[in-house]
């Protein structure tokens, strides 16, 4: 279902990289919203004005004068709380309300917001700031197929979308793209490290590293394994087959998966303190 967004009223609470993200891509849909801007810190406001000229900026819900169509929790996971207790007297019953504030479930925000409302939740990753996101959405059973198409439509402004059919995959899902380019830069900056330790400059490398990322990550756009890629590129006792056996004796899977159940076992942490609130 493809929903005309330009006659959808869009409330964004929040306008940190997640909150700005959004709002740039929603501008560069054929059929943009109208756009609403609740950014509390009001020095900021020029400058948001600059960067979304057909927009409302806002300090306070109360100062909208339109009732939204879908509210975007955008702020800190602290302030969602305080924030869904004074939406919950404002807002129509048909509202659908989009949350990326990380690690708060669903159930928490229907309790403070009403369980009339419509509440989706979306963990995106940083690339979304450039159109080349991954989001993961979540949503109760009771949610309207028009609702999850309005918010698939706001998500793929970003980059790319994943339905889940539980919300505990929420918090695997953060593990691996929502904290994901972390460590590919990790990565990027150990070989800039390494490259320089063998007589390259910073610039050289930095730009080594930059193009041999963006090139690998364009030739997995397939459906080829990513181990056959790997293969690919690596031949019977040459300099890749060397490199990959150190990361073997090593137990590099080991060492990723080891990581990703740490930040999943996090994120599940931080989403259980909200349960009982």
């Amino acid at each position: 279902m493809t929903i005309q967004m330009i006659n959808q009223t869009v409330l964004i609470i929040g306008l940190g990289n997640m909150g700005s993200a959004l709002a740039e891509g929603l501008m560069q849909l054929d059929s943009c919203p109208q756009l609403i801007l609740c950014e509390h810190n009001s020095d900021r406001h020029e400058q948001l004005q600059t960067q979304f000229p057909t927009a409302t900026l806002i300090t306070q819900y109360d100062q909208c004068h339109t009732a939204p169509d879908i509210v975007i929790l955008a702020m800190k996971p602290k302030d969602i709380k305080s924030t869904c207790q004074q939406l919950a007297t404002e807002l129509p019953n048909d509202t659908l309300i989009l949350s990326i504030a990380a690690g708060v479930p669903s159930v928490a925000i229907l309790s403070w917001l009403g369980e009339q409302h419509s509440v989706i939740r979306c963990m995106p990753n940083t690339p979304a700031s450039i159109g080349v996101g991954m989001s993961g959405l979540y949503t109760p059973t009771q949610t309207s197929t028009q609702h999850k198409a309005l918010a698939q439509q706001i998500m793929l402004a970003t980059g790319k979308v994943l339905w889940l059919d539980s919300e505990e995959k929420i918090d695997a899902l953060t593990a691996i793209s929502g904290s994901g380019p972390a460590y590919v830069f990790h990565l990027m900056s150990c070989l800039q490290k390494a490259g320089e330790s063998l007589g390259f400059s910073q610039d050289e490398t930095r730009l080594m590293v930059q193009q041999t990322v963006l090139g690998a990550a364009q030739l997995a756009q397939n459906d080829v394994p990513f181990l056959q890629l790997q293969k690919n590129v690596t031949s019977k006792g040459g300099t890749t087959e060397s490199a990959l056996n150190i990361f073997h004796q090593h137990n590099l899977e080991s060492i990723v998966q080891e990581a990703l159940d740490a930040a999943y076992r996090r994120a599940a942490e931080i989403s259980n303190t909200y349960k009982d609130k």
